[in-house]
């Protein structure tokens, strides 16, 4: 699997998730943001998502902690409140 098309099956994945009413966050890097509100068009649903520097294994102990407050941020956020900003 290529992997533009590994990436597209995790937003997918997710908005799968969201259709049946379970919250799902895609971690990715900011340059994938464009898949993101690819897949919300033509899956019909929200996408939550957390961009994390790249890469990944550079992170400082205070980015990890960000990224990982923001996807539980994510998952306990309702998605009808969310603006377009807040991507």
């Amino acid at each position: 699997m290529s992997f533009h098309a590994w990436v597209t099956s995790a937003f997918q994945w997710s908005a799968k998730l969201e259709k049946m009413g379970l919250p799902g966050v895609v971690s990715m890097y900011g340059a994938l943001l464009s898949v993101a509100d690819t897949t919300r068009k033509r899956q019909g649903a929200e996408v939550r998502c957390v961009a994390i520097p790249f890469p990944a294994d550079t992170m400082s102990p205070l980015q990890e902690r960000k990224a990982i407050d923001d996807i539980l941020g994510s998952l306990t956020l309702n998605l009808q409140s969310r603006g377009k900003s807040s991507r």
